[in-house]
């Protein structure tokens, strides 16, 4: 019964990989002539502006925050710590973009972290 029980849990465990191999995110594609932005992060709000996304498919934002601080990102004129979408210490995030998002504010409790935009589209 002993061999059984850790057959069973082999199943198990093989079972629940296959079930996180099927949790993968959008595809991500960068648009090609779109440059990657980047701006250093303060305690002060600050913007990324004139974020060019064509009316193409599907836009996609791609937030990635390069260093040790927590970053709070809007696509509002002003970023608001206690507001706004968070974004983990060298983390990347997807949100919609498109025609009318053309200002990416951001704001962290200190200046340790970068945050890189990029301009793409998502496989679905």
């Amino acid at each position: 019964h002993e061999g059984q029980g850790c057959d069973q849990a082999g199943r198990e465990e093989a079972h629940q990989v296959d079930e996180a191999a099927m949790q993968t995110p959008l595809q991500f594609s960068p648009i090609p002539g779109q440059s990657t932005t980047n701006i250093a992060v303060t305690a002060a709000s600050q913007t990324l502006n004139s974020v060019a996304a064509p009316n193409i498919g599907r836009v996609v934002l791609r937030l990635c925050n390069v260093g040790t601080d927590v970053i709070f990102v809007t696509r509002d004129a002003t970023a608001d710590a206690t507001l706004h979408m968070p974004i983990q210490p060298n983390t990347c995030v997807d949100i919609p973009g498109g025609p009318g998002v053309n200002t990416i504010a951001v704001i962290a409790a200190a200046t340790n972290s970068k945050l890189y935009l990029t301009v793409g589209t998502s496989g679905l």
